[in-house]
């Protein structure tokens, strides 16, 4: 977590990484979260890896939180997992585990997903304007 201050404006710059095994690990994350978004008086930019897909439960009652806090959740409409090779044949059903919540006045430009060669994920670029 950061602030960072733009055209006199302060945000507050929050990454996360939650649990990538159960969802009992990710609500308790979760409820970490809103703990520390509870006490921002700043405009929250928001992003991670949530190990959630957009359809989960969990995942939408996260979103409406961040909608009371006045942050709207980026449209990501790829796929930005990339399973690694998988000789345990674990299950992998979670295509889009990563988003960005942005203060919902800001304008989103544009949304750019980026494959690369070090990570199970695909960079997101954002490009977002008050």
């Amino acid at each position: 977590m950061t602030t960072v201050k733009k055209d006199n404006q302060k945000f507050t710059v929050i990454n996360t990484h939650l649990d990538h095994l159960t969802n009992i690990g990710r609500k308790i994350q979760l409820n970490y979260l809103k703990q520390i978004i509870q006490n921002k008086n700043s405009p929250i930019i928001l992003t991670g890896d949530f190990n959630l897909n957009n359809e989960s439960e969990l995942f939408q009652e996260f979103v409406k939180y961040m909608q009371n806090k006045n942050c709207k959740l980026v449209p990501i409409k790829e796929n930005t997992f990339k399973p690694p090779v998988n000789p345990f044949k674990i299950s992998y059903n979670c295509k889009t585990p990563d988003h960005i919540f942005i203060p919902k006045d800001f304008n989103i430009e544009n949304v750019d997903i980026q494959d690369n060669n070090f990570s199970d994920h695909k960079l997101i670029k954002i490009k977002i304007k008050k």
